[in-house]
């Protein structure tokens, strides 16, 4: 629709350029979400992982000190409970901005695919490799829609037209639902009992 600006070209997401990574928390009420984003260099961030505290990442130069209370937040829970990432899940997205409400941001996923965490290496290069990846949800693209105030009428009239219906769905429940089926181990007790449920379509 002549509303929306393709974002693809200026943004990339594919093999990494050496300009960083993000670390993001996401959290959800209802339909609302909240995103905090700490960028970060990929050196930096393999250092946060192995255990540095951020007053160190501060001293070295890698964090602004304003960004000290959200990054302890932002780790709180990892190393409080000992947490230990399970899954890699990576899609290709084509983003899409709205022309007169910047906020209106719809995005198209496709080739969703997974594995095991990898072992990171040197600059978080483990995270890039395709090796070991399995491709879940095929012949299936996610479509999303991201808004601050009101869901646009004119898109509701385009989802209405093409019988679209609203669903929750996590990339990262599908790929644990599939590699709890491969190797149980790997995944909590919860984790392979979601995965006995018929997969979604």
């Amino acid at each position: 629709p002549r509303q929306l600006v393709d974002l693809a070209k200026e943004r990339g997401y594919d093999a990494p350029d050496g300009s960083g990574v993000v670390l993001e928390v996401k959290r959800k009420h209802g339909s609302a979400v909240w995103k905090n984003r700490i960028p970060l260099s990929p050196d930096a961030a393999l250092t946060l992982l192995k255990g540095a505290s951020p007053e160190a990442l501060v001293a070295s130069g890698e964090l602004r000190e304003d960004r000290v209370e959200e990054t302890r937040h932002a780790l709180f829970h990892l190393r409080r409970d000992h947490r230990q990432p399970v899954l890699t899940v990576t899609y290709d997205r084509e983003p899409l901005l709205g022309r007169f409400d910047p906020s209106l941001r719809v995005t198209l996923d496709r080739r969703l695919r997974c594995r095991p965490f990898p072992a990171l290496g040197p600059g978080l290069d483990g995270l890039y490799s395709e090796d070991g990846m399995a491709r879940t949800f095929r012949d299936h693209f996610i479509l999303e829609v991201k808004f601050d105030r009101v869901f646009p009428a004119w898109l509701r009239d385009v989802t209405a037209r093409l019988g679209l219906r609203r669903e929750a769905l996590s990339k990262y429940g599908l790929g644990v639902e599939q590699w709890a089926r491969r190797t149980p181990w790997r995944f909590g007790v919860s984790a392979v009992r979601a995965a006995a449920r018929p997969v979604r379509t």
